[in-house]
C-alpha cells in the first residue's frame, strides 16, 4: 500500500550532511510534530508491517502508542526518501536494546539514529558505517536533580565554567551523553561514568563540540535554541554540516515552541 500525500503542518524532511577528510558523508533528517499524529494514526496500515503493529498493540499506555507510532512514522519517513521506496516496503526491526534496523530490498540501506520528546520524533539516516547518534531534550528545570545525579563531578566542575544556567548546562551533558549511547549501540545499560564528557567547549551562538574520556574516537555537537538541546555524537573526525535553513525548517515543522535563530556550521 502507499501512504497517502501528507499535507498538514507538521512534517518535512532536511539535508544534515557530515564533512570528513576523506569525503562528505550523506546525512538526512526526517522530522515530525505531534501534529501530525491522527494523520499518522489514520495512515498506518500503509506503512507498519504485521511485526510494527504487533508491537504496537502490546503498549497499553497512550503516550507509549504515541511515541511508538511517530517514531515508527519518521524511521519510514527518512528511509522512504532515501531508498527511493515507499515505506509500506519497509520494515523496521527492533535490534538489541530496541535501536531500529531497516530491512529494504536496495543495496544502500542507511543506519537510522531516533529521538523524541512529547512534540515531535526526527530521525537521522545516515551512510551505513558512520555511526551516530542523535537526542532532542526540552530544559526542564524540575529535573535538574536527575540530570545532576548522573554527571560526575569532574562535568559538574566543568559545567560552572560555562556561560550556562545549571538546567540547561545538565541538559547539555545528559543529551549529548544520550546520543553517544545510541551511536555506540549501548544504550544507559552502562555506569554513567562511562560515558563521560573529557571536555566541552563553547563555539559562540549556542554551539558547543565535546569529547568523550572513554570513547576518544567520538565526537558530540549541540545546539541550544528555544528551551531544547538538540545533540549528534558522530565519528570524531566528521563534523556535521546541515546548513543555514536547518532550524529555520524545525521551526515550520514546529518541533519547537518558539521562533528559532538560524543553525551556524560547526567549528572543526
Amino acid at each position: 500500500m502507499t501512504l497517502p500525500e501528507s499535507r498538514f503542518h507538521g512534517e518535512c524532511l532536511v539535508d544534515f550532511p557530515f564533512d570528513r577528510p576523506d569525503g562528505p558523508v550523506r546525512g538526512r533528517l526526517a522530522l515530525v510534530h505531534k501534529g501530525a499524529f491522527d494523520f499518522i494514526e489514520r495512515n498506518r496500515a500503509t506503512y507498519l508491517f504485521a511485526s510494527e503493529e504487533e508491537a504496537l498493540s502490546s503498549l497499553k499506555i497512550e503516550r507509549r502508542r504515541r511515541t511508538y507510532l511517530m517514531g515508527r512514522y519518521a524511521l519510514k519517513r527518512a528511509a522512504s526518501d532515501w531508498t527511493g521506496l515507499p515505506p509500506g516496503r519497509l520494515e523496521t526491526v527492533a535490534a538489541i536494546l530496541e535501536y531500529p534496523i531497516l530491512k529494504a530490498p536496495v543495496a544502500d540501506v542507511p543506519d537510522l539514529t531516533l529521538t523524541h520528546t512529547d512534540g515531535a520524533a526526527i530521525c537521522l539516516a545516515v551512510e551505513a558505517g558512520h555511526a551516530t547518534g542523535i537526542d532532542l531534550e526540552p530544559i526542564n528545570p524540575a529535573r535538574l536533580a536527575t540530570y545532576d545525579r548522573v554527571t560526575t563531578p569532574r562535568e559538574r566542575d566543568a559545567s560552572r565554567n560555562l556561560a550556562l544556567d545549571a538546567p540547561s548546562a545538565a541538559v547539555l551533558y545528559w543529551s549529548l551523553r544520550e546520543a553517544l549511547s545510541k551511536a555506540v549501540r549501548c544504550g544507559f545499560t552502562v555506569p554513567f561514568e562511562v560515558l563521560e564528557l573529557e571536555a566541552l567547549h563553547e563555539h559562540g551562538d549556542g554551539l558547543f563540540r565535546a569529547t568523550f574520556r572513554n570513547f576518544g574516537q567520538y565526537a558530540g555537537h549541540a545546539w541550544i535554541r528555544d528551551g531544547h538541546v538538540f545533540a549528534v555524537v558522530h565519528p570524531k573526525k566528521s563534523v556535521p554540516q546541515p546548513g543555514p535553513e536547518f532550524w529555520k525548517i524545525l521551526r515550520a515543522t514546529g518541533c519547537f515552541p518558539k521562533e528559532t535563530d538560524m543553525l551556524e556550521s560547526p567549528a572543526r
